[in-house]
């Protein structure tokens, strides 16, 4: 089994619509790549927080251009940029949060490989074995030696009446072959105070 260091390869895509005529005010997907063996806990209500949880930290952490500078963006940021942006120039008044979930998964889930990214290289390294052009997707999937990539999408949205609906698709019981992985859908409904 090959262990794959690197900072982190989350990304997330956040949309703020200020327009009152929307119906929805603020739509988050996030994708959060780490080890998947980290034991980790579903999402869920934690007093007042809801989270998922791993060791000592809750998970979703926001990255609004992914983990490059601003100026040097990775060529899957770019590429997911203009997927979101897609999704959200048409929205409107009848687009249900199940038909945003929806799209949205098909962006976190995208595996698209935008490489090579000389960012991404620069960043994580590559020893000649071009390891790295699996970090070049959105959806970043390793062959099943190295035991790193996506295991977690997370979807926030709010409408215009403060109703939020939190849905996260999350990998929890991890065979060795990734592509049988078990994954587990929770989805809360909650009005912001």
């Amino acid at each position: 089994m090959q262990r794959y260091e690197t900072e982190g390869m989350c990304m997330a895509f956040i949309c703020v619509i200020h327009d009152q005529r929307s119906k929805y005010k603020l739509i988050i997907l996030n994708n959060r790549d780490e080890m998947l063996e980290r034991p980790t806990l579903e999402l869920g209500w934690r007093g007042n927080i809801l989270s998922g949880v791993r060791a000592r930290t809750t998970f979703l952490g926001i990255y609004v251009l992914g983990n490059s500078e601003a100026s040097t963006p990775f060529k899957k940021v770019s590429y997911g940029q203009k997927l979101f942006e897609e999704v959200i120039t048409n929205l409107d008044e009848n687009t249900t949060v199940t038909e945003i979930i929806g799209k949205l998964l098909d962006i976190g889930s995208d595996r698209m490989v935008c490489f090579p990214d000389p960012q991404v290289r620069l960043q994580c390294g590559d020893n000649g074995d071009n390891l790295y052009r699996y970090l070049c997707s959105i959806m970043v999937q390793f062959p099943n030696s190295v035991r790193y990539g996506t295991r977690s999408h997370s979807i926030f949205i709010v409408d215009r009446n403060d109703n939020a609906t939190f849905y996260e698709k999350s990998m929890y019981e991890i065979p060795e072959d990734v592509e049988n992985a078990k994954w587990v859908e929770k989805t809360f409904h909650f009005k912001l105070k």
